[in-house]
């Protein structure tokens, strides 16, 4: 479907607005990348009267955020089923479960990285099966919510309009613009980022949601200026409204606000 479309000129940087036909009405978990590893917990039981001590991660390597995924701003989880040896070493990893492969392959990749105190069965180091879920989120809420100063995902009861169904697009009281990443500088990488979100009825900006980017380190400067916005309350027939609506954010380093 082709949305109406606006454009935003911000000191050279052009941003495109567009409204969401169905935004999230109800807060979801956050979508800078990161795979959250839970406590690794043993498969199978100890025989009775045997004492274990089950291995210990003392090196992890954090799975990388699937780039296609990432791209489109998908989140997912994996279980990762894995042999340790008597010295500690990952020997094999089996992927048990995961909500898309390319989340599974990259939790597995990763585990093989892994280094383990050896575990113990009566006093002796013994090889153990472990059991190992992740969750891979794009940005975690806690993140956005220290970066904003406020709390950012809410559940909204009231229908959301969508931005084009209004007689006026909804506009900032004030230009906002994302600064080109530090890590990409002198690389003459551009490129984009589109976030969606919710103008709730006091103008507040909530619910970000990437919809896709072109690189990873777009991701946390889009969204946070999307949480800097500020809008006057969007009023249909006297009333105020939640407003749905995506923008587009075009990097460039040249036309950096921060110079």
């Amino acid at each position: 479907m082709n949305l109406p479309m606006s454009a935003w000129c911000l000191g050279g940087l052009v941003v495109m607005v567009a409204g969401l036909h169905g935004a999230e009405s109800k807060a979801a978990p956050a979508s800078a990348p990161q795979a959250t590893p839970a406590v690794p917990t043993a498969v199978a039981p100890a025989p009775s009267g045997q004492a274990i001590q089950p291995p210990r991660p003392v090196q992890l390597e954090e799975p990388e955020h699937p780039s296609s995924l990432l791209k489109i701003g998908v989140d997912g989880d994996a279980i990762i089923v894995c042999s340790v040896d008597e010295q500690g070493g990952v020997v094999d990893a089996k992927v048990k479960s995961s909500t898309l492969p390319e989340f599974g392959e990259s939790a597995r990749a990763a585990v093989f990285k892994w280094k383990f105190e050896p575990g113990l069965r009566d006093g002796r180091p013994a090889r153990f099966e472990l059991e190992m879920p992740f969750t891979f989120k794009i940005v975690p809420a806690g993140r956005l919510e220290e970066l904003a100063g406020r709390k950012v995902f809410e559940t909204i009861s009231t229908p959301i309009v969508p931005a084009e169904e209004l007689r006026d697009w909804p506009i900032p009281r004030e230009p906002t613009w994302p600064r080109y990443p530090e890590k990409l500088k002198g690389t003459g990488i551009e490129g984009k980022a589109v976030v969606a979100f919710v103008i709730d009825q006091e103008g507040r900006t909530v619910n970000p949601k990437l919809i896709k980017t072109t690189h990873a380190e777009f991701i946390l400067p889009a969204m946070v200026t999307v949480l800097r916005m500020n809008f006057a309350p969007v009023k249909v027939k006297n009333k105020p409204v939640c407003v749905g609506m995506r923008v587009q954010f075009n990097f460039s380093e040249k036309d950096d606000p921060a110079g």
